[in-house]
């Protein structure tokens, strides 16, 4: 196991990998024992014991970092291997804020992508009201000062993305949201609306797209965000090049989303073949 400094500082090197040393001797079987692995010994005994007793701390982007780092351990307990490229598109920015775009297929990314993204410049998330909700990690998810949207008036949701969104960069602090809205495991590019281009050029920054592969988590039937885990399949993520405003809204849109759908059906041929 290593900690949240030492993994910090593999990601400014470039990229990440599960290392052997954090690997089980065996990957989990997709099934019950993978489930009970991630969400109670892993992410609810985060939320219970771990993240409960940070939180007498008080809140902190520095917290939210500590306990969103245990749920990317959780998942390379079972086995699955997490791998990180292109993040030295990030460094290459330095302090400029920017807006990060990212398709959304889990709720995996909401916990993982803070954690990667924090040692490259703060950062806050635009996320539906309802995860502010949920037990302890609603009140953690808080202490990043959150732009947190209903999604039932979509030209409400577009204004106070602008204006909260314009304030946080001006502020220094970069913005994470998934322009899909709902989560879905395969990206369809017409449903990724322009609302992070929209905010970049509004506030004059760079716009980063990154793409997911999440599918370890399978939303469920009943409980959508507590499907069954597979740890067979991997945990990807890729940082794209970031689009400069001189580009306009509609170039910095498209870059965004060929870039998404190129690094996303590359993986599932990998899969594929492997």
């Amino acid at each position: 196991m290593i900690t949240l400094d030492k993994f910090e500082e593999i990601l400014r090197e470039g990229s990440y990998e599960t290392p052997a040393e954090c690997r089980p001797a065996r990957r989990l079987p997709r099934g019950i024992r993978a489930w009970w692995r991630f969400y109670v010994s892993g992410v609810l005994h985060i939320l219970l014991t771990d993240m409960a007793s940070k939180l007498r701390r008080g809140y902190s982007p520095r917290l939210f970092s500590e306990v969103t780092y245990r749920t990317i351990q959780a998942a390379e307990a079972t086995g699955a291997v997490v791998k990180i490229e292109g993040l030295e598109n990030l460094s290459r920015l330095g302090d400029t804020p920017r807006v990060y775009v990212a398709n959304h297929a889990s709720l995996l990314e909401t916990f993982h992508l803070p954690c990667i993204l924090n040692p490259f410049g703060a950062i806050t998330i635009i996320a539906k009201r309802s995860l502010s909700k949920y037990p302890l990690f609603g009140k953690c998810l808080r202490a990043i000062d959150p732009i947190l949207l209903d999604r039932k008036n979509a030209r409400h949701d577009l204004a106070e993305t602008l204006s909260q969104g314009r304030r946080h960069l001006a502020s220094g602090r970069s913005i994470l949201l998934f322009p899909q809205g709902t989560r879905t495991p395969s990206f369809n590019p017409a449903k990724f609306n322009s609302l992070g281009a929209k905010l970049a050029i509004s506030a004059g920054v760079p716009l980063v797209p990154i793409a997911c592969k999440t599918d370890f988590a399978i939303p469920g039937r009943l409980i959508k965000d507590l499907g069954p885990i597979d740890p067979s399949r991997d945990i990807r993520y890729a940082i794209g090049a970031p689009a400069s405003p001189e580009l306009g809204q509609h170039v910095m849109q498209r870059l965004a989303v060929e870039f998404i759908s190129r690094t996303v059906a590359g993986w599932g041929e990998a899969s594929a073949e492997s």
